[in-house]
C-alpha cells in the first residue's frame, strides 16, 4: 500500500493522469481488501472517474469490476449489480471496437491488396505493349533496313550496267569510226591511183586518130 501511495503522489506532481488512475485503482483494491471500505470507495471512484475522463476503456472496465466487487462486499447488490453491467457494456464496446478495427484493417488490407494487384496488372500490360512496340519496330527498322540494302544493291547493279554498256557503245563506235576511217582512206588511195574522166576522154581521142 505504502509503495503505491508513494508512486500516486510522484505521478500527482508529474501530473502523469493514466499513471495517477493506475495507483488509485490499487489503492482502492487494497483498501478493500483490509476492510476499509470508506477509503477503498474513494480511490476507485476517483480512479474511475480519472479512467473515464481520459479515455481509458480497459482501465474504466476494470474500474468498474472493482466497484462491482467491493459493492457486493459491503452488501450494496443494487450498485454491484449496476457496476458490474457497466463493465459489461464496456467490455463489449471494446470487443466491439476491436472487431470494428479488425474488420477496418482487413477491408484497408484489402483495398490495398486490390491496387496493388490493379497496379501489377497495369503494369504487366504496360510492359507487354512496351514489348511488342519494341519488337515491332525492331521488326520494322530490319525489314527497311533490308531493303533499304536490297535498294542500295540495286542501284549499285545497274550503274555497273550503265558503266558497261557505255564502254561497250563507246567501243561500238570507235570500232565504227575506225572501220569508216580505213574505207575512206582507201578510197582516197584508190582514187589517187586510178585516171581521172578527162585524161581518159584525151587517150582515146589519140587512138581513134591514129
Amino acid at each position: 500500500l505504502d509503495y503505491y501511495l508513494k508512486a500516486l503522489k510522484i505521478d500527482e506532481e508529474i501530473e502523469d493522469r493514466d499513471g495517477m488512475a493506475g495507483d488509485m485503482g490499487n489503492i482502492g483494491w487494497l483498501y478493500t481488501l483490509v476492510k476499509k471500505y470508506p477509503e477503498a470507495e474513494k480511490y476507485l471512484l476517483e480512479a474511475l472517474k480519472i479512467d473515464n475522463e481520459i479515455g481509458a476503456q480497459d482501465a474504466e472496465k476494470e474500474d468498474e469490476y472493482n466497484l462491482s466487487e467491493f459493492y457486493e462486499r459491503i452488501g450494496k447488490y443494487k450498485l454491484a449489480l449496476e457496476h458490474y453491467k457497466k463493465a459489461m457494456a464496456l467490455k463489449d464496446s471494446i470487443f466491439s471496437e476491436e472487431k470494428n478495427k479488425e474488420i477496418t484493417r482487413k477491408e484497408m488490407n484489402y483495398e490495398f491488396d486490390k491496387k496493388e494487384a490493379a497496379t501489377k496488372a497495369y503494369q504487366e500490360k504496360k510492359d507487354a505493349i512496351t514489348t511488342i512496340i519494341i519488337y515491332s519496330v525492331s521488326v520494322g527498322f530490319g525489314l527497311v533496313l533490308l531493303l533499304a540494302i536490297f535498294i542500295f544493291r540495286s542501284y549499285r547493279q545497274k550503274q555497273k550496267a550503265n558503266i558497261i554498256i557505255s564502254q561497250q557503245k563507246y567501243l561500238v563506235e570507235e570500232k565504227q569510226k575506225e572501220i569508216i576511217d580505213s574505207i575512206n582512206y582507201a578510197k582516197k588511195i584508190q582514187t589517187a591511183h586510178m585516171p581521172n574522166e578527162k585524161y581518159i576522154s584525151k587517150k582515146m581521142e589519140e587512138l581513134k586518130k591514129r
